[in-house]
């Protein structure tokens, strides 16, 4: 899920009153207070069984053991105070270590590559993987992404494409170009492409100055580097047209 920053801002300071932390016994320290009180000014008539010294004791310890507790909630409140800022700071560091992105599934129906998926190689990931773009938070504002996508991409114009929407995954895997475990959510787009270049549906191509090539499922899984690091990809494509 991709959230706009100034929107978010907007919305969770719109609800700050209802962030709650660990909050200052005030009730304790009043009663600890009280308590401290009685022990200087009370005078204590004698017990059958126990001297008022004894009797004296015994209060003070119990004041000291409340007081100790007092004082380790007072310093747990001001260590694990938990503001606005620091919900902002977490969900920002959260956001960095996850990736939104809509891949597009373009599968071939042309007799020279018939059942092949058309992938682009990524200079980054150093390997072939599913066309792909930062993910929209809008369904329509992303359908348009996707046909200026394939237009910058790929030359294919919006009446020569249909797209369908086919499911959405997240996976926990190392980024390589970041090397650091990420989330990635990936939403996965189906793109029927109605034309009939023979250009483009050689198994393999340039087009403004992108390596595309055609993989079968099969192919895919015995690429030992596709498996290491795109599997769970590969798993949806073979979940969907396997």
């Amino acid at each position: 899920m991709s959230i706009d920053e100034k929107k978010l801002k907007e919305f969770i300071k719109d609800r700050k009153s209802k962030i709650h932390g660990p909050s200052i016994p005030y009730d304790g320290i009043f009663a600890a207070g009280t308590f401290l009180f009685t022990l200087l000014t009370v005078d204590y008539n004698e017990f059958k069984l126990l001297s008022n010294a004894v009797v004296l004791s015994l209060f003070w310890v119990f004041f000291i053991a409340y007081s100790v507790y007092v004082i380790a909630r007072i310093i747990y409140s001001i260590k694990n105070k938990y503001s606005f800022e620091t919900m902002i700071s977490e969900i920002q560091d959260l956001q960095k270590n996850t990736s939104n992105f809509s891949l597009l599934i373009i599968k071939s129906d042309n007799d020279n590559c018939k059942g092949k998926f058309l992938l682009m190689y990524d200079k980054r990931w150093k390997m072939y993987l599913l066309p792909y773009h930062k993910t929209h938070i809008n369904y329509q504002e992303e359908k348009d992404r996707h046909q200026i996508f394939l237009f910058d991409y790929l030359g294919i114009e919006p009446k020569n494409c249909e797209l369908k929407y086919k499911t959405e995954t997240t996976i926990e895997k190392q980024s390589l170009s970041d090397s650091l475990n990420k989330t990635y959510i990936h939403r996965f787009t189906e793109a029927k492409i109605h034309f009939t270049n023979n250009k483009f549906f050689r198994k393999s191509f340039k087009f403004n100055g992108r390596t595309y090539r055609w993989f079968s499922i099969d192919e895919m899984k015995f690429n030992q580097k596709m498996q290491e690091h795109n599997k769970d990809v590969i798993d949806v494509l073979s979940e969907l047209y396997g």
